[in-house]
């Protein structure tokens, strides 16, 4: 016997999520070459919190931006 997952969020809840990411938020994505760029990949594997280092990233090249 197989049981359907149901969700918990209604279609309408669905929908407003799906428009809020759209209208306020931004995804950022890439790749890695497993050939080429092993070494960044252990790196990036490496780090605990990637969206608190990404964040700190790019206010630190900010920050570089303007005093340099």
């Amino acid at each position: 016997m197989e049981f359907e997952k149901k969700s918990k969020q209604t279609p309408v809840k669905k929908q407003y999520d799906r428009k809020y990411r759209r209208e306020k938020m931004l995804s950022i994505s890439f790749r890695l070459s497993r050939i080429y760029d092993q070494e960044l990949i252990e790196i990036y594997e490496s780090i605990p919190d990637k969206s608190y280092w990404f964040k700190t990233s790019l206010r630190r090249y900010a920050e570089q931006k303007k005093t340099g």
